[in-house]
């Protein structure tokens, strides 16, 4: 089993990197000091050195240095349009950033981590939290389930199609149980074992099968750990100290963070990216909510 502090692994790209500046602020604001890498486009790491110098404890990693070679250029050929017209480039598979974001979820230990919380640039705190929170009293990293929530039709299909590339049943997946939000730690030992158990069973590349499939990271590796490592490496737990905003923060946005906050002992939130909501629009409710009242406590 692993040992160690948890380290918060961010995929990034230039289009965030103001909504990744908040999220770096909220850490600040909040006291949290666990180490932080954050892993984005060699094209694109210009955009974050600022951030990352004046960072203590945030470092600044490229996808070159991750990804497997034929990913990262898959990924290059996924840019522009032009060059997957390219002759010698028609018929190869070219991958979306989301994609890519998902893979390299998957890579920690590739960042040289061991122990990792998966953590998106869109997302901010809004209370203190340490690393010892993502452990069990044995010192066993949690694997964060959702048990009995709603989720949407798109979790649900993420979900039956990791079920269906890991070799589970419809019956031994429930769908009631479910991985995918903020905050979902992974440990290097489960993700090594889940990434064999794919080429056992496709006898391809796992990322190639992976990305075939049309499953999700969270959705694979929560239901390989559970139903075949059978929680050999990790301690389940199901909280409720995140939440994901779908629709454009209002006037009342900062209130509704310090109720959520203050009843129900919320940690984290999320402005989701695909809203193309600019973050100068939200981060002054965060900031009234930080100076309000004392978001560092615990």
């Amino acid at each position: 089993m692993n040992s160690g502090v948890p380290t918060f692994l961010t995929p990034s790209y230039a289009g965030d990197v103001d909504r990744f500046a908040l999220l770096r602020e909220s850490m600040a604001r909040c006291g949290i000091t666990m180490p932080h890498v954050v892993v984005v486009p060699p094209g694109d790491a210009s955009h974050f050195e600022a951030t990352v110098l004046h960072a203590d404890g945030l470092s600044l990693m490229t996808t070159d240095q991750v990804l497997p070679t034929p990913v990262e250029e898959a990924r290059q050929r996924g840019l522009v349009r032009w060059r997957r017209r390219l002759p010698w480039n028609r018929g190869q598979r070219s991958l979306s950033g989301w994609r890519v974001q998902q893979l390299t979820k998957l890579l920690g230990d590739a960042a040289g981590l061991d122990r990792w919380v998966c953590l998106d640039s869109d997302a901010f705190f809004v209370r203190r939290i340490d690393a010892e929170e993502f452990l069990d009293p044995a010192g066993r990293l949690h694997l964060q389930e959702f048990r009995h929530r709603w989720v949407g039709r798109e979790v649900l299909t993420a979900h039956e199609r990791a079920a269906d590339l890991l070799g589970l049943s419809p019956l031994t997946a429930d769908p009631s149980c479910t991985y995918t939000g903020l905050l979902i730690p992974f440990d290097a030992e489960v993700i090594r074992d889940l990434r064999h158990h794919l080429e056992t069973r496709h006898a391809d590349h796992w990322y190639r099968s992976f990305f075939a499939s049309g499953a999700t990271e969270y959705a694979c590796y929560g239901l390989y750990a559970r139903h075949i490592d059978r929680l050999q490496m990790v301690s389940p737990v199901d909280r409720t100290w995140s939440f994901l905003s779908y629709e454009p923060p209002g006037p009342d946005f900062g209130d509704k963070l310090r109720e959520l906050r203050d009843d129900q002992g919320l940690r984290v939130a999320m402005v989701h990216s695909q809203l193309e909501v600019d973050a100068e629009r939200y981060r002054d409710a965060l900031r009234r909510l930080w100076d309000g009242d004392g978001a560092t406590r615990a």
